[in-house]
C-alpha cells in the first residue's frame, strides 16, 4: 500500500469529520444539506487526490486500473475514518438518531406517502 494514498485519504477523512462536526455545532437542520455537502467533499478531495498522485508520484500518467485501485485506497481510509467518527457521534448524541429517522418520515409525508405504502411497495415486488 503507497503511503501517499494513505495520506490522501486520512487528509480527505479529517476534512469530512471537521466540516461535519461544524455542520453539527451549527445545529444544520437539514440532514440532506449536510450530507450533500460531505458528498461534496468526498468527491472533489478524492479528484484531486488522485491528480495530485498522477502529476506528483506517477510522471503525469495513470491507467485505469491504477486510478481505479488508487481510488479505492484512498476512499477505503476515509471511510473508516469517518465511520468512527460517526460511531462516536452516535455515541455522544443518542438523540441523533431520532432526529434523523423523524427527518426521513417527515420527507415521506410531504412526498405523498405514508411509511404504510411504502412498506407495501417494497413487499409486494
Amino acid at each position: 500500500m503507497n503511503q501517499e494514498l494513505v495520506k490522501y485519504g486520512t487528509y480527505i477523512g479529517a476534512l469530512m469529520i471537521i466540516v461535519s462536526f461544524i455542520l453539527y455545532l451549527v445545529n444544520i437542520s437539514s440532514q440532506a444539506i449536510s450530507q450533500n455537502i460531505i458528498y461534496i467533499i468526498m468527491a472533489l478531495g478524492l479528484v484531486m487526490s488522485l491528480k495530485y498522485y498522477r502529476d506528483n508520484q506517477l510522471d503525469g500518467f495513470m491507467s485505469f486500473g491504477k486510478v481505479f485501485s488508487s481510488g479505492i485506497s484512498i476512499t477505503f481510509f476515509f471511510s473508516i475514518l469517518f465511520a468512527v467518527y460517526q460511531y462516536i457521534m452516535f455515541k455522544v448524541d443518542p438523540n441523533m438518531i431520532n432526529q434523523i429517522m423523524e427527518e426521513a418520515i417527515q420527507e415521506l409525508y410531504n412526498s405523498g406517502q405514508s411509511e404504510e405504502n411504502r412498506s407495501e411497495e417494497h413487499t409486494s415486488e
